[in-house]
């Protein structure tokens, strides 16, 4: 019924067989008839109207989203299809991933779609009937992440695509729902299920190699001091992510609202690459605090690490992601998830720490692409990796 409904083509369209603009009333118009036949069946189920006061710019719901993976197919498999003026310079066309193409049984979807609204449990089923999704999922997630980056880079104007993804799919707020951006992660980028474990040795390595050269404030300089001592792994390893920031050093820069740049500094950068806190009590206070600056000027929060305890002794590690909160057991950890979500749920790295994170992504994931921003001060530690 699916494929009937989104085949429909303009029938005054020329020789070129333009395609039909759908619109939302076609979709009321249909999902009346599809409910008319099956009477237990609500709208809503199928679709949603955009909101973009509520934070949903995009329509939702099973036909909504069964239309917008269906042309992702089609130009997919025929990117020459679509019409275009006369005199226009085609623009390169954004390759969904290969999962969203995946065959996929409607009925299956269906059928699993409706279970993850309404179920968190069994916990087995729920990571069965994500896997079914995934395909329908991450098509409409990356499609709609491509429209919305073809749109001025405001940032009270971009879709707040994490925020709407989250609703969405409220399984994913469950204390376990890293799990399911982990699955994600592994259908985008097979074989890295280990890799950061794998790499993190040379890596740390290559970070005590170089920083000599390149850390000058006073905290990196601690901190190179302090790593010179016999520690324990853990606190090395945390003391080599407080590193970071000092061995490349931010560099980006974001217009205030009004007038005026900011400039990230190396605290800035730390704090939104691993946010210190010293008990549970003070982890409200400081995210609260980073809202309320991140809000003033203009940028939007996204996921981050908050450790807690004496960074010789740390006790707790917490993902925070879209102001969810999930407990991991230890530092790696904690860093491969929150480097896998990023991807997964198709959302930026924070402005102030994204030159820590394209370290970590070229020189231990090994994952590039040709559009991607190079930041001088990555590529200058890269070559001395020998990466």
């Amino acid at each position: 019924m699916f494929r009937t409904f989104f085949s429909w083509e303009n029938p005054h369209s020329d020789s070129k067989r333009q395609e039909y603009s759908t619109k939302k009333e076609h979709f009321q118009r249909a999902v009346k008839k599809l409910v008319g036949v099956f009477t237990s069946e609500k709208e809503s189920t199928y679709y949603v109207p955009p909101c973009p006061e509520n934070n949903q710019p995009f329509p939702r719901g099973l036909v909504a989203n069964a239309y917008r993976n269906t042309k992702s197919r089609k130009h997919s498999l025929n990117p020459e299809a679509s019409s275009q003026p006369k005199g226009v310079k085609r623009s390169r066309q954004k390759h969904l991933p290969s999962i969203c193409y995946a065959p996929r049984n409607e009925s299956e979807v269906l059928g699993a779609t409706e279970f993850l609204a309404h179920s968190i449990s069994p916990w087995p089923e729920v990571k069965k009937a994500w896997d079914i999704t995934a395909p329908s999922r991450l098509s409409s997630l990356f499609s709609e992440e491509s429209a919305s980056k073809s749109k001025k880079k405001n940032s009270k104007e971009q879709p707040l695509l994490l925020c709407t993804y989250m609703s969405a799919w409220p399984v994913l707020k469950h204390a376990s729902g890293t799990e399911l951006i982990l699955q994600d992660f592994n259908h985008l980028y097979p074989g890295h299920e280990l890799t950061l474990y794998s790499a993190w040795e040379q890596f740390c390595t290559s970070v005590l190699r170089c920083a000599p050269k390149h850390v000058t404030d006073s905290y990196g300089r601690g901190l190179l001091t302090e790593l010179k001592g016999d520690l324990r792994k853990g606190h090395r390893d945390v003391l080599i992510a407080c590193l970071l920031p000092s061995l490349v050093q931010p560099t980006a820069r974001v217009p205030k609202p009004g007038q005026g740049v900011w400039k990230p500094s190396i605290a800035e950068s730390r704090e939104a690459f691993v946010l210190h806190v010293k008990t549970v009590a003070d982890v409200d206070t400081a995210l609260k605090v980073r809202e309320a600056k991140l809000l003033r000027l203009g940028v939007r929060s996204q996921p981050l690490l908050v450790i807690v305890g004496e960074l010789k002794d740390i006790r707790n590690f917490v993902v925070v992601i879209d102001n969810n909160r999930y407990s991991v057991t230890g530092f790696l950890q904690s860093v491969d998830t929150l480097f896998k979500s990023f991807f997964a749920l198709s959302t930026d790295y924070p402005v102030e720490a994204k030159q820590i994170w394209m370290l970590i992504q070229k020189s231990i994931y090994k994952i590039s692409s040709s559009c991607e921003e190079k930041i001088p001060t990555v590529e200058t530690v890269l070559n001395e990796f020998h990466v």
